[in-house]
């Protein structure tokens, strides 16, 4: 909050370790007042600009725009190069996920056209590690001359697939503290002052907000949000204080963190597949030279152990595979004789696929 033009929050999710080159510029869309699908979130044109591999260590960041008065900007990344990674941000836009090594940057923003070292509007430094998800978003007021930076994070691991898991944020600045609640009386935040952030878990449907001010006057009123399970819900409460702009609920929808694994029977013999932990069955009967259907795994540590068909985690292990599931991948592994097990590809999740 201290003296510049605008405020840039932050929110990141990294994974990658190798120093990427600038492949394409990302041209961000309006969001709409509606919750897009999650599985929009890994569209690879804008998750990927940086032509990192599967095999690296990344973090997935989403930039946003919303600041009420404040100008379209252009987005650099100085360790990566002069070239823009988002052109024309405008208020009211959110970028899909983009994917960045692990490490300290330099972000940098300026108005459209400018160039990295032009009409600079804000900066920021920030590490980011891998496995991490991020929002950045340029806030505040060009008539405050004032800036901010916030890391805002987006936790999207253990989502339960009842359960919608909701992060909200005011991001209007100078307004009184508000109060969010659905028409049925479900609390999504009082006295919620700018920059405030208000977390909740939510039976998933379709939820109409209303936002008031401390005197009870409506701000906004039925605003309907669509809250799947799970995933993660991030809720902005964008519009100025004088009334210039009207105050709305944009949403976006995050998937889960999820891996989805390929097991290929090379071992001579049919086999179950369970995963640890919790022993759940996700291959039955298994032939000979076979290959399983894609298997949604939570991402993190996990074990593949093949049994005897219908021994069960009671039998005898065949075989074990034994590792660690980065987010919004596609994994192989072969089974092969005498117990031999290997991780034998790795992609990215390619969009469109259910990774639910």
């Amino acid at each position: 909050m201290r003296k510049t033009i605008w405020l840039i929050l932050l929110a990141m999710l990294l994974d990658v370790v190798a120093t990427p080159v600038f492949a394409q510029t990302v041209t961000p869309q309006p969001m709409p007042t509606t919750t897009p699908a999650g599985a929009a979130d890994l569209q690879m044109q804008n998750l990927n600009p940086l032509n990192v591999t599967a095999e690296d260590a990344v973090a997935f960041i989403r930039f946003a725009h919303v600041s009420a008065d404040a100008p379209a900007v252009d987005i650099y990344i100085r360790e990566m190069g002069d070239a823009p990674l988002i052109v024309n941000l405008d208020y009211g836009m959110v970028t899909d996920y983009i994917l960045l090594p692990e490490g300290s940057y330099s972000v940098i923003t300026s108005a459209p056209g400018t160039g990295i070292d032009g009409d600079v509007v804000a900066t920021i430094n920030w590490d980011v590690a891998r496995n991490t998800s991020w929002l950045i978003s340029v806030v505040g007021l060009v008539s405050n001359v004032s800036m901010s930076v916030e890391p805002i994070s987006l936790l999207r691991n253990d989502l339960a697939d009842d359960v919608s898991r909701v992060r909200l944020v005011n991001f209007i600045s100078g307004a009184e503290p508000l109060t969010i609640a659905s028409d049925a009386g479900d609390d999504f935040g009082q006295g919620l002052g700018w920059m405030g952030v208000f977390d909740t878990e939510v039976v998933p449907g379709t939820y109409n907000l209303s936002v008031t001010a401390p005197d009870g006057t409506a701000l906004a009123e039925n605003a309907a949000v669509d809250l799947a399970g799970g995933q993660l819900s991030t809720l902005l409460i964008l519009g100025s204080a004088d009334g210039s702009r009207e105050v709305e609920v944009i949403p976006f929808a995050s998937t889960a963190d999820i891996a989805r694994v390929q097991i290929i029977n090379n071992s001579g013999e049919a086999m179950d597949i369970f995963l640890r932990p919790g022993d759940e069955q996700v291959a039955t009967s298994l032939e000979a030279d076979a290959t399983s259907e894609w298997i949604s795994v939570p991402s993190g540590s996990v074990t593949f152990v093949a049994y005897a068909p219908g021994t069960g985690p009671t039998g005898q292990e065949l075989a074990a595979w034994i590792g660690e599931l980065n987010p919004a991948r596609d994994v192989t592994i072969t089974f092969g004789a005498n117990g031999a097990t290997e991780q034998t590809d790795m992609q990215f999740t390619t969009p469109g696929d259910d990774a639910g």
